[in-house]
């Protein structure tokens, strides 16, 4: 993750403690709070004449970031386990599983790990759902997240202090239009993951 510094981790200590008094006892039915972060798609490269440079051009790397998003990503064995460890490998697979929906519009993995009421998975997958829906897309949309293991899991639940990088972004229309542009962004956030029916999902994220 880039450039996430002691200071916020000291900070985010706090936001943590108060996320799970909130959600102590939880029965995965978390709160998400009134509103939710949105992710940040990476901005297209612009059209231009082929490099005459042996070295990868940024239009290429974006290109090869672009296609591993492509691959869905496959459920790690770890991430099966009901362990402290199991809930952030589960945390990593569920934003990977966020990039994918956002580099093609197929949300059907990413809904089928959260339960409701997690207002902002909902908002995740309606925003990727709507620009494909119409034949835009979104370019780009690389998260990366580093989450740290909690110390032990709680009844019905545990909360995952999750520090996200999103890249800045644009979403096009089916003419090729931008219709919404998006800054780079580096914050803390609270996931709430609950082990229902012998697997993990996501109840809320705040």
């Amino acid at each position: 993750m880039r450039g996430t510094n002691q200071a916020s981790r000291v900070g985010w200590a706090a936001v943590a403690a108060a996320v799970a008094l909130v959600v102590s006892g939880c029965t995965g039915e978390p709160d998400d709070g009134p509103t939710a972060p949105s992710f940040s798609p990476v901005p297209s490269p612009t059209e231009s004449a082929p490099s005459a440079s042996p070295e990868p051009s940024p239009e290429q790397t974006a290109d090869t970031a672009t296609a591993e998003a492509l691959v869905a990503p496959e459920l790690p064995p770890e991430a099966t386990e009901e362990t402290p460890e199991g809930a952030a490998a589960f945390a990593e697979w569920w934003f990977e599983t966020l990039n994918y929906a956002t580099a093609t519009g197929d949300t059907e993995a990413l809904r089928a790990a959260f339960v409701e009421p997690c207002g902002t998975c909902e908002n995740f997958a309606v925003q990727a759902e709507e620009a494909y829906a119409s034949g835009g897309r979104i370019e780009g949309g690389r998260i990366d997240v580093e989450v740290d293991v909690p110390p032990q899991l709680e009844e019905g639940g545990v909360t995952l202090a999750v520090f996200v990088d999103a890249a800045s972004g644009r979403v096009l229309d089916a003419e090729g239009r931008v219709t919404e542009e998006m800054t780079a962004e580096e914050l803390a956030s609270a996931m709430v993951v609950v082990f229902v029916d012998d697997q993990w999902q996501v109840g809320g994220i705040q």
